[in-house]
């Protein structure tokens, strides 16, 4: 590695950055730009037969010209659950697999909040667990690791490593970097919000022992809700390596830490697990 480079890394990682143009080869991108949903698993989890719950939309968008809204509706059931979720089944992630993930959510400036929970992007184990999941409860977003097996200790809140409010009609910018293992000591996580840093690199299991996990996007509440929630999801990008070391205009006024559509996170501290 060049001297230029490892400066260029040592920057990315103390630093905040704007990913709004993203470079490198991904491993698969669900972006919605097929205007459909194919890109993603042919099995839906949303309730059977319903053509409004998941659908691809013109506007609003964060880049391209598609974007998804998922819809859930009181009385929604599907899996035992109330939810809108595209799946994928095809690119499950395993002991060992680091991988990075690149995506927008929006909350419609109507979005009216449950003082109860609800799981927007979630990397689901073949079992009841969550590995790696983001959340919304009342009026707070939060992102948790190995959350099902603290709550299974009734340790609620453990696993919750960064906390932020709420805001609504405007899109976050999510970058996740994880290394997928059952192992606490070799398993971590990394989060930048809308440029910022907000979780440094963690150890943490992130496995369910001798499982792997695989992606969910979209919408899954508390059944007990009982008025409709939509939230619009695009971007959707998985890569091998950190996107940001292979763009070229990284840093350059096209591409400014901070942009204008990058919000300011005020993080609220999580309790790491």
């Amino acid at each position: 590695m060049t001297l230029r480079n490892t400066l260029l890394c040592g920057l990315i990682a103390a630093t905040t950055f704007s990913v709004s143009a993203l470079a490198g080869e991904p491993l698969w991108r669900g972006d919605f730009e097929t205007g459909d949903l194919s890109q993603w698993s042919p099995t839906l989890d949303t309730l059977a037969g319903a053509t409004d719950r998941l659908v691809v939309v013109g506007d609003p968008v964060r880049e391209g010209r598609h974007a998804l809204r998922a819809t859930v509706k009181h009385g929604d059931l599907n899996n035992n659950g109330a939810r809108a979720e595209v799946v994928l089944r095809e690119l499950e992630f395993r002991e060992g697999d680091d991988r990075w993930f690149h995506w927008y959510t929006m909350f419609p400036a109507d979005f009216v909040a449950s003082p109860s929970w609800a799981l927007l992007t979630q990397w689901h184990s073949h079992g009841f667990g969550v590995p790696v999941g983001f959340n919304l409860h009342g009026e707070s977003l939060s992102f948790r690791v190995m959350g099902h097996q603290y709550d299974g200790a009734g340790q609620y809140d453990v696993g919750t490593l960064w906390k932020a409010p709420l805001e609504r009609g405007r899109w976050n910018e999510y970058l996740l970097h994880v290394k997928f293992s059952e192992n606490p000591n070799v398993g971590f996580v990394e989060l930048w919000f809308n440029g910022a840093p907000v979780v440094p690199k963690t150890t943490h299991a992130t496995l369910d022992p001798g499982s792997s996990v695989y992606l969910k996007m979209g919408l899954y509440r508390d059944r007990a809700i009982t008025w409709d929630q939509s939230v619009y999801h695009d971007g959707m990008t998985v890569y091998a390596d950190d996107p940001r070391v292979s763009d070229p205009n990284f840093g350059s006024p096209t591409t400014p830490f901070g942009n204008s559509n990058a919000l300011d996170s005020s993080v609220l501290p999580g309790e790491p697990g």
